[in-house]
């Protein structure tokens, strides 16, 4: 047995693909920025030790997430980053750093993705 989607499916999947620019030609990171539950003060999530290490009961600041984006475009060429998060202002500020750093920018409409009111404070 083999999962096929419904063309219906298939058809709306590419339109979101062309839309946000997932079929753009060159090299590309993706970026997923949380502001949950890894912001919290404990220093391993689910069992794992990360190997990155901030500042307890702090997130990780946008302009770490550039450095990373913009060293990887320096060693591997990459061109794009597509980018997600779970606090529209972060994704915002993400997209402007990395624009103003000449990086091509693609992500879902920013009403698609979920927004903690809390979190964005």
């Amino acid at each position: 047995w083999v999962w096929r989607p419904k063309l219906a499916t298939l058809r709306a999947a590419s339109a979101v693909a062309h839309e946000i620019g997932l079929l753009r030609g060159g090299e590309a990171v993706g970026v997923h920025v949380r502001r949950g539950e890894s912001c919290q003060a404990q220093n391993d999530y689910f069992g794992f030790k990360y190997k990155y290490r901030h500042k307890k009961g702090s997130c990780i600041e946008v302009e770490e997430y550039t450095k990373a984006v913009l060293k990887m475009r320096k060693r591997y060429g990459v061109s794009i980053a597509y980018i997600s998060g779970d606090t529209i202002p972060v994704i915002t500020a993400l997209r402007e750093q990395l624009e103003g750093a000449g990086m091509s920018v693609a992500s879902l409409p920013l009403e698609d993705h979920v927004q903690d009111q809390a979190l964005a404070d």
